[in-house]
């Protein structure tokens, strides 16, 4: 999820969308 900035974008808090699809965002 990191690679993707999933993480930053919520400050740590990993959206459901990036849980399931990481490479999308």
């Amino acid at each position: 999820f990191e690679r993707s900035g999933c993480r930053s974008q919520l400050n740590g808090h990993i959206p459901c969308a990036c849980v399931y699809l990481p490479k999308v965002v």
